[in-house]
């Protein structure tokens, strides 16, 4: 190890948890790896963007990897090994290596639910790290309306059932109005989640033109 290397560790007690290398939450070239060449797909149904059945007028969504091996423990690490430092990371490189296709306005992340005990949104940071390659704001600006349990440790069935209305305006986007967003979170499974994200945006008279999630599962 080199003495700048040895230095960086001592300040920066952290190393990649693909390779190693020290001083890093995680290698750009090691999450470059792990993004698969993925195409837009209908939030809806999840065929290709836009859709025959819904068009292009619904949400599309983008995703870095499918939810397996290390994409997958990355999710983990982040949202239940407390490594906030990788939320970031994940944002930069699907919004580097994933064209969108649609331009967006601000950059809207899946709330934390009130019951998951968490300290921090894991979702919200990786909006952090889409917001510095689209250069477009961050608005935290939903919220749970409380009554639902978290979608963590549901089926599927039971992630597809959650109630219109699980979801609202926090108030922090009232400036927003008309404004595309783009919707993001880590992982996405059913799509229901992020489905009742947008119908919340657009009571408040957004557009919610798309999606971006670090792994798709299902």
């Amino acid at each position: 190890m080199s003495f700048h290397g040895a230095l960086s560790h001592i300040l920066w007690p952290q190393s990649c948890p693909l390779c190693g290398r020290l001083s890093k939450a995680i290698c750009p070239d090691c999450l470059i790896f792990l993004v698969e060449k993925n195409n837009p797909v209908c939030l809806e149904c999840f065929r290709p963007f836009p859709c025959d059945s819904h068009g292009k007028n619904v949400p599309f969504l983008v995703f870095g990897a499918l939810h397996r091996k290390e994409a997958k423990q990355l999710v983990h690490m982040l949202k239940y090994g407390g490594n906030k430092a990788l939320g970031r990371p994940l944002g930069r490189v699907v919004a580097q290596t994933i064209n969108l296709p649609k331009e967006v306005d601000c950059i809207v992340p899946v709330p934390l639910h009130r019951k998951s005990g968490r300290p921090f949104n894991q979702a919200l940071e990786i909006a952090r790290g889409v917001s510095e390659i689209l250069k477009v704001p961050v608005k935290d600006g939903l919220e749970w309306t409380g009554g639902e349990k978290p979608q963590v440790g549901k089926a599927s069935l039971e992630r597809k059932q959650l109630s219109a209305g699980a979801l609202r305006l926090s108030g922090k986007i009232t400036d927003s109005t008309a404004m595309s967003v783009l919707l993001v979170d880590d992982v996405c499974t059913t799509g229901t989640t992020l489905r009742r994200c947008a119908e919340a945006l657009r009571s408040g008279t957004l557009h919610v033109t798309g999606a971006l999630v670090w792994t798709l599962s299902g």
